[in-house]
């Protein structure tokens, strides 16, 4: 191989990166889809990382290691085609047809806090929440639900090709991390036409673009009011949504990528 690349640590960067000798050594290229603390720490094992190039697939992982290694700012990229030529099918997911519904796709997790979400969506009269996913938090998330939103939550696993039509399905997407490291979700929802509720920080408000409502999530009454705000727009504006994720269709994500790595190449034969 010209370059091999990897996105955990330590064990496949060591491996990817260890001495050859009697032949060719590729470049390694170090994806930061599970954040960039191996390229900025310097204790213990992370004293011992390195590489040839980082792809950062946000702002602030680019500003942070611009000075420091090879690195490129590239988003991630979905099949926008993909999505935005589903329909919706809510009888599939056995979805009411005279409802709004809420639609996360998150684990089960605590940094989801699809326990916020509950809360928040608990404050809207009629109002279901749909979460698609599962994890160690299952349990509790039911019991709170079965609480909060009696007989107006779901929660299903799905396989990836039905997720189109759930987007579709729904009227508007929540996501209440207050980190994410890109968020793939959002493009996904956006190429569906759904308004996107997010937390506000300026990652988020970068991947999202100006057509998403962002707030502060931490309090349930502001979440539930954008949530209510998001429904109201959920027909108008769709097609600015869209577009608006054009760029991040992977087919031009993917020419990044490869002009990224010509220029690594073209490194190493001088």
């Amino acid at each position: 191989y010209d370059i091999v690349g990897g996105c955990s640590y330590p064990f496949v960067n060591w491996l990817l990166r260890r001495p050859v000798f009697g032949g060719h050594k590729p470049k390694y290229v170090y994806i930061t889809q599970n954040g960039d603390h191996p390229a900025q720490t310097r204790n213990r094992e992370y004293r011992f990382f390195g590489c040839d190039g980082i792809v950062c697939i946000n702002p602030d992982f680019h500003e942070r290691n611009k000075m420091l290694w090879n690195s490129v700012l590239i988003p991630n990229g979905v099949n926008t085609g993909k999505f935005k030529s589903a329909r919706s099918d809510r009888a599939q997911f056995g979805l009411p047809a005279d409802k709004k519904i809420v639609l996360m796709v998150s684990a089960l997790i605590a940094s989801k806090r699809v326990d916020h979400a509950i809360e928040a969506v608990s404050k809207l009269a009629d109002v279901w929440l749909v979460v698609a996913g599962n994890g160690p938090e299952k349990e509790s998330v039911l019991r709170l639900a079965e609480n909060k939103l009696p007989g107006r939550f779901i929660n299903m696993s799905l396989k990836a090709d039905q997720m189109p039509a759930l987007y579709h399905s729904a009227d508007a997407f929540l996501h209440m991390s207050k980190a994410e490291a890109f968020g793939n979700v959002f493009i996904e929802a956006l190429a569906c036409g759904l308004p996107v509720v997010a937390h506000d920080i300026p990652r988020h408000r970068w991947v999202v673009g100006d057509t998403g409502f962002f707030v502060n999530t931490d309090r349930s009454e502001n979440t539930a009011q954008a949530v209510q705000q998001a429904l109201g727009a959920a027909v108008t504006d769709r097609e600015n949504r869209i577009q608006s994720i054009e760029k991040y269709d992977w087919a031009l994500v993917a020419d990044q990528y490869e002009r990224f790595f010509q220029s690594m190449l073209g490194q190493r034969a001088t």
